[in-house]
């Protein structure tokens, strides 16, 4: 690799590094201020659906999670609208926002 390349790389790798630095670093503040953090990022949906509903089957709790998200006034319309598909298997974090907005934090 050549040299200018090289120093591209690795000025890159140290920035990204530094930005989750700064980004653990918040969480941690947030932490010790007595925040509660629940990291949005995308999810399973089984996955999610499971942090929601403990002790129970995935499969069980996927399907309670669906008919918490269709009882919930308008919530259902707004993932529709992020493009979520009812057969998909994950939420984009857009998605994720909208239902711990509406159902809190799990």
């Amino acid at each position: 690799m050549p040299l200018k390349q090289w120093r591209l790389f690795h000025f890159i790798a140290e920035a990204l590094t530094l930005k989750r630095l700064i980004m653990i670093l918040k969480e941690e503040k947030k932490e010790t201020m007595g925040e509660i953090v629940f990291p949005i990022r995308s999810y399973g949906k089984g996955e999610l659906a499971l942090l929601y509903i403990d002790g129970v089957q995935q499969q069980t709790a996927v399907n309670q999670f669906n008919r918490w998200i269709r009882t919930f006034p308008g919530l259902e319309e707004r993932l529709l609208e992020t493009g979520m598909s009812r057969t998909g298997r994950r939420y984009t974090p857009a998605q994720v926002r909208l239902i711990v907005n509406a159902l809190g934090e799990p």
